[in-house]
């Protein structure tokens, strides 16, 4: 049924983003066809519209008879694009564009402004910013919460993608406490803008996770899961949520889970929260099990069950793995 939804909301954005006279008003439609096409994985088709929707954003504000419409102001518009786009990037592993795009988010400089300060992205500064109303007070929050998000997450997923390439074990740690130190500013910024029980907070808790992890520091990362989990829970009402985006959230959180408890040597506790994990991660696949996550995950439960003495139980999953990853790649 969401699937359903989803399509549907596209294919009347896609014609509102072809047909609407309004170039802002076709911006607009861009961007909320990015962010379903994002929502169904379709990465390079989402970054297409978000581009398209930078494109159409590129003058100095909404022209005259733009000015009568009810619409986003520009400048909120255009850092949320930028903000997409250095997201997506991410995501395709083109870390130069998310790091340009992070960039002119703040305004041309990569060291972050103490928070409250604010700069229009470059486009709109100087002689065209004059042409702006001032922005209003909602508004101007709203951007700095944009721009915290590029300063803290985007840039913490550019490190974590750059660690991947560290030379040495300190580049390595130097890169994870950075990631760590931006999501506990980041954190701090989400809970008095959003409250603590914003399903945003439960995704920065979960990404906090990550980063302790990553440092070896797994009694923390576990107690931010589970913290991340009670926010989850707390937004949707059920451990088994119909919203495909908040399902890719709680597969998110009780891998970090299962991960920390695994490494903790909590064999039989990690096990269940890796058959947790499947179970979600299944239900993003429609009932099928052949996806790249679905491997990572079975490859752990394969490796606990050795651990607990169940040889022909870990040759089974393994077996399993080999199937699906001969499926992944087609047969051969």
């Amino acid at each position: 049924d969401e699937e359903r939804r989803l399509g549907a909301s596209l294919a009347l954005l896609q014609e509102a983003s072809q047909g609407a006279q309004s170039s802002t008003l076709r911006a607009v439609a861009n961007l909320n066809a990015g962010v379903v096409l994002y929502r169904r994985n379709r990465l390079r088709d989402s970054m297409a519209a978000f581009a398209e929707a930078r494109k159409l954003l590129a003058g100095d504000g909404p022209s005259e008879c733009e000015k009568f419409l009810d619409l986003p102001h520009y400048s909120y518009l255009k850092t949320g694009a930028l903000l997409n786009i250095a997201t997506v990037a991410v995501r395709l592993g083109d870390v130069q564009s998310a790091s340009e795009a992070a960039d002119e988010i703040d305004g041309g400089t990569k060291k972050p402004r103490a928070v409250g300060a604010y700069r229009p992205p470059r486009g709109l500064s100087g002689s065209s910013a004059a042409s702006l109303k001032p922005l209003p007070s909602h508004i101007r929050r709203r951007i700095q919460w944009l721009r915290s998000v590029s300063t803290h997450h985007v840039r913490s997923l550019i490190l974590v993608r750059q660690a991947a390439t560290a030379v040495n074990e300190r580049e390595e740690v130097d890169n994870a406490t950075a990631v760590l130190d931006g999501y506990n500013s980041l954190l701090a910024a989400s809970r008095k803008e959003l409250g603590h029980t914003h399903p945003i907070v439960g995704s920065i808790l979960c990404y906090r996770g990550d980063a302790l992890f990553e440092l070896r520091r797994l009694h923390p990362a576990m107690l931010s899961y589970l913290a991340a989990l009670k926010v989850m829970e707390s937004h949707t009402g059920s451990p088994d949520p119909p919203r495909r985006s908040d399902r890719m959230m709680y597969s998110k959180i009780w891998y970090g889970i299962a991960r920390a408890l695994h490494d903790r040597e909590e064999f039989p506790d990690a096990l269940r929260a890796y058959q947790r994990t499947l179970e979600l991660q299944i239900s993003l696949t429609g009932g099928s099990d052949v996806s790249v996550s679905v491997v990572q995950t079975f490859c752990n439960v394969g490796r606990v069950r050795h651990a607990l003495g169940d040889i022909e139980g870990s040759l089974e999953v393994h077996r399993r793995v080999v199937r699906i990853a001969t499926a992944l790649a087609g047969g051969r």
